[in-house]
C-alpha cells in the first residue's frame, strides 16, 4: 500500500494547515495505516505504536498551523521528521530492542509459531542490517512507500534509494543463508 493520490491528499494538506479538522480527519484515514505499520516495525509492540502514532498525530496537528505546503513530498519529509523524533524520544526513555514475547509463542497453536518465528528471524535478520540499508527495508516494507517517497524522507536521491535497497537485499539473502 502506498500513500494516497496527490489530488486527494493535497487539499486535505492545505485545508488541514488552515486548522480544518474535518480535512485533518480525513489526512488521518488516509495516513494512519501506512505510518502505525511503520511504527510498529520500530517499536515491535502494537500498544506502544498506537501511543506513539496519536502523539505524532497531535504533534502533526499543531506543526501544520505553521507548514506551508509546497509539495507532497516535502510534506511526507515533514511526517516522517515528527516520527523520528518521537522513536528517539522512546528509545532513549525505554533503552529497548525489538524482541518477541516467548510466553506468547508457547500460547499460540503450531501455525501461529510458525508464523512468529519466521517474523522474529525477519526482524533479526532486517535488524543486522546498517541503520541506512535498514530504515529502507522497513519504509518500503512495512509502510509500502515508492522509492521515490523514501527519498524525500530521508533526504537522498531516488537512485541512492534504490541502491541502498538493491544492497540491503543482497545482504539480507546472505544472512538469511544461516536460517536455511
Amino acid at each position: 500500500m502506498s500513500l494516497p493520490k496527490k489530488k486527494d491528499i493535497k487539499n486535505l494538506i492545505v485545508l488541514s494547515t488552515q486548522g480544518d479538522e474535518k480535512a485533518f480527519h480525513g489526512l488521518y484515514e488516509r495516513l494512519n495505516n501506512t505510518l502505525f505499520r511503520y511504527v510498529l516495525s520500530r517499536t515491535g509492540d502494537r500498544d506502544i505504536a498506537i501511543d506513539l502514532l496519536q502523539d505524532v498525530f497531535i504533534d502533526l496537528w499543531r506543526g501544520l498551523q505553521k507548514f506551508t505546503y509546497s509539495s507532497e513530498e516535502q510534506f511526507y519529509g515533514f511526517v516522517f521528521k515528527i516520527i523520528k523524533r518521537k522513536l528517539s524520544v522512546y528509545y532513549k526513555k525505554h533503552q529497548t530492542t525489538l524482541e518477541i514475547d516467548e510466553n506468547d509463542l508457547e500460547q499460540s497453536h503450531e501455525r501461529d509459531v510458525e508464523l512468529a518465528d519466521d517474523l522474529r528471524i525477519l526482524t533479526t535478520t532486517v535488524g543486522k542490517l546498517k541503520e541506512k540499508s535498514r530504515v529502507v527495508i522497513e519504509l518500503r516494507y512495512w509502510s509500502g512507500l515508492t522509492f521515490r517517497e523514501i527519498g524525500v524522507i530521508l533526504n537522498c536521491k531516488e537512485t541512492t534509494v534504490k541502491v541502498r535497497h538493491h544492497r540491503a537485499l543482497k545482504t539480507l539473502q546472505e544472512i538469511m543463508k544461516e536460517y536455511m
